[in-house]
């Protein structure tokens, strides 16, 4: 388990060719990420969002992740945003 992430039996299968990923799989990945960032000074600082934020930020654009991103600054949302839009 990493921060409040955690892959399961059921999960791990699905890292084999051919089949689809899942999101818990992909949060636990950028978990690790952000652990490892926040425990080595050599890596940059980061903020990752869980899986939905794309779907949403995709939908109906910065507005609708603006409650998501109030305690965290986020110079680049506007070109994050940009680019799942459109």
């Amino acid at each position: 388990m990493v921060g409040n992430e955690q892959v399961d039996s059921r999960n791990i299968g699905r890292l084999q060719n051919g089949k689809w990923l899942a999101d818990d799989n992909i949060s636990y990945y950028l978990a690790l990420v952000s652990a490892r960032n926040a425990s080595d000074p050599k890596y940059p600082k980061i903020h990752v969002f869980n899986t939905f934020f794309y779907g949403k930020i995709e939908a109906g654009g910065q507005k609708a992740v603006k409650r998501w991103t109030k305690k965290v600054s986020l110079p680049y949302l506007g070109c994050l945003a940009s680019k799942a839009v459109g």
